[in-house]
């Protein structure tokens, strides 16, 4: 369980569905970055049809074809998402490099402030908000699983204005 805050595996889907739902609307669209499920045979379905929105899958290490088969919108080993100008390149693993990292933090026009060009939206490390679990820090990369992110869903939004704040405040 990741030393999350259930008691068990039960409260932990029960508590994941719900924080979910209450985050996610009907209409919504959801990456999930991988590690969708594990347990008996039928877990991933059952869960899966309890959560809201449209969901596409990033397939992570632990996501057989239980998880493979539920009904998702798409699933992909990696993806990527433009979102206010911003590349999103979405993998389960954390990469060191990827596409157009090289550029962040340039300043493209002499004067301007230097610009998010691409962010890396992972899961698998388990990380916290205490120990990222990543020896190589980087304010590009960030780990969107439920462990760093208060065990809810995080919108695309707010990774991107996440990462301006951080660069407006002087702090990469």
């Amino acid at each position: 369980m990741c030393d999350r805050p259930f008691a068990d595996v039960a409260a932990m889907d029960e508590g994941l569905i719900s924080i979910w739902n209450s985050v996610v609307g009907r209409k919504d669209t959801v990456w999930h970055l991988g590690d969708f499920a594990l347990g008996p045979k039928g877990t991933a379905e059952r869960v899966f049809r309890r959560l809201n929105g449209s969901k596409h899958l990033i397939v992570g290490n632990h996501d057989g074809d239980d998880v493979k088969r539920c009904a998702w919108a798409s699933v992909h080993d990696m993806a990527s998402q433009r979102v206010d100008g911003v590349k999103l390149v979405l993998c389960h693993y954390p990469m060191l490099s990827w596409p157009g990292s090289s550029y962040n933090g340039q300043h493209h026009v002499s004067g301007q402030p230097a610009t998010v060009t691409s962010i890396m939206c992972h899961g698998h490390v388990h990380g916290t908000p205490s120990n990222s679990r990543l020896p190589h820090q980087d304010a590009f990369r960030i780990d969107v699983g439920v462990d760093m992110q208060s065990m809810a869903p995080v919108a695309a939004e707010a990774v991107v204005a996440g990462v301006r704040a951080t660069m407006r405040a002087g702090s990469l």
